[in-house]
């Protein structure tokens, strides 16, 4: 059987032959879509891995500056304003990606290239709580009644990535006297305040807290911990100043001068006067000030005082704000 072509039936095979031999030197189309499964790079031709770090607690806003570890192969980078990062030219295989930044705790996974998808990768981190500032100091407090009392106080404002309320428990420690508290919150959420009295102590003996470790931990509601310290306190003042005038409800005129005797020591100090006035027997500090010399032993009050009766105390305080308070010296303006 002869079989003929016509013109037209020459020219499309011809075509149709071009066509395959053009496809056949065309290689694949690159992945370079970030959204495609088997993204590439398109210069090399490896996977790319891709993510985001967030804070842990809601709001979870992005943590810029992160470091990214990826190991094996020990690459790294860090996270963008977004919270975004990206490796690229990665091949198949197990990897572990290591999370750190100041501040916050330290987070390891390990992912599988074949079990990835589309899309970018998630984590969170958890701040971690810091002391902001920290007052460890003691106090002698001279007074008629109830008896005097020596304690230990520690005042301390502290802060977490994810915000002050993150903040569940603060404790303080001295190890080596077996003594563990709690620290309270204070009206301001930031703020905490323990104050230690005699009995605390082992054998009821305060003394013995000076130059002892004091740590403080502190530990946030994902359980995270961290511990600061050692402090320590250098000193407790054992013996409290003495007023002079006025005492004994001394009548005196509407801007007395307080006078003390001189505070002899081996350490630098200043003093420190505060006034109250007694309404229906409560007293009501109406005037402090500090930084008194200690070479000074007078002071004239700096203001019209109305009738009524009223207390003053003599301080001295030493350059770690450790305290000693002189027993309630009254007097009375007409």
């Amino acid at each position: 059987m002869r079989i003929e072509y016509s013109k037209y039936n020459l020219i499309n095979l011809l075509t149709l032959f071009l066509i395959i031999s053009i496809l056949q030197c065309v290689p694949d189309a690159p992945h370079s879509n970030p959204l495609d499964p088997i993204y590439k790079d398109s210069n090399k031709g490896g996977l790319e891995i891709t993510g985001y770090i967030f804070r842990k607690n809601v709001p979870t806003f992005p943590i810029d500056n992160c470091l990214i570890l990826l190991i094996p192969g020990q690459r790294y980078t860090l996270s963008d304003p977004t919270g975004w990062f990206s490796f690229k030219n990665i091949t198949k295989g197990s990897y572990q990606i290591v999370l750190s930044k100041p501040g916050y705790q330290d987070d390891t996974t390990s992912i599988q290239t074949d079990t990835l998808t589309s899309e970018p990768l998630s984590y969170y981190l958890n701040g971690l709580p810091s002391i902001k500032n920290i007052h460890l100091n003691s106090q002698f407090i001279d007074q008629w009644w109830p008896d005097p009392f020596w304690s230990v106080t520690i005042k301390l404002t502290a802060d977490d990535p994810d915000g002050p309320n993150d903040i569940q428990e603060i404790l303080f420690q001295i190890p080596e006297l077996n003594i563990m508290d709690t620290l309270e919150r204070t009206s301001q959420i930031d703020s905490f305040y323990l104050r230690l009295l005699e009995p605390d102590f082992p054998l009821a003996n305060i003394f013995s807290v000076i130059g002892k470790e004091i740590f403080v931990e502190i530990m946030d509601r994902s359980q995270a911990k961290i511990v600061e310290g050692p402090f320590f306190i250098h000193r407790i003042i054992e013996t409290s100043p003495i007023p002079l005038n006025p005492t004994g409800l001394a009548i005196v005129s509407s801007q007395p001068v307080l006078t003390w005797q001189s505070y002899p020591s081996n350490f630098d100090f200043d003093f420190e006067i505060q006034v109250f006035f007694i309404v229906a027997g409560i007293p009501t500090l109406i005037h402090t000030q500090t930084q008194i010399p200690a070479s000074e032993n007078q002071y004239s009050y700096p203001e019209i005082l109305g009738p009524g009766q009223y207390y003053w105390v003599i301080i001295v305080r030493d350059q770690l704000g450790n305290m000693s308070r002189s027993k309630e010296a009254t007097f009375q303006v007409q």
